[in-house]
């Protein structure tokens, strides 16, 4: 019987990363994003992304950067829940950014960046949940 807890699993190198649409996301049943990965610029976007904060899974959608206002608390919390968070992203094709957002945080970025430097430089609750 294999153990599958959060804490049993191998995690990304640096915390996981988000990223644009430029990038990929890890597919189900890939290892985790490796240093080896990272030093050679195969940055692949975490795909179980966990938020200390709430709890959740951290949901995603490509090619779709947060509208404002942007939603906060309850609606956000709703919207999530809900499966209602394309309703607040402008989502177009030629869009490079990725939407991320679990119940109580949202983000857009262009480009690749470590959940480790997000939390370093601004508390970020995200890390990788593991796989």
């Amino acid at each position: 019987m294999s153990d599958t807890s959060t804490a049993a699993r191998a995690k990304c190198h640096d915390d996981g990363y988000i990223v644009s649409s430029e990038h990929a996301l890890l597919a189900p049943g890939d290892p985790p994003l490796s240093e080896a990965d990272v030093r050679a610029g195969r940055i692949k976007g975490c795909s179980h992304i966990r938020c200390r904060s709430c709890g959740q899974i951290v949901k995603e959608i490509p090619h779709a950067i947060w509208k404002r206002p942007w939603p906060v608390g309850p609606t956000l919390q709703e919207a999530y829940v809900n499966d209602k968070l394309a309703d607040f992203v402008e989502s177009r094709p030629d869009l490079p950014h990725r939407a991320y957002a679990c119940e109580c945080t949202i983000e857009s970025p262009f480009g690749a960046t470590s959940l480790d430097v997000l939390w370093e430089i601004s508390c970020h609750p995200w890390s990788c949940g593991g796989h």
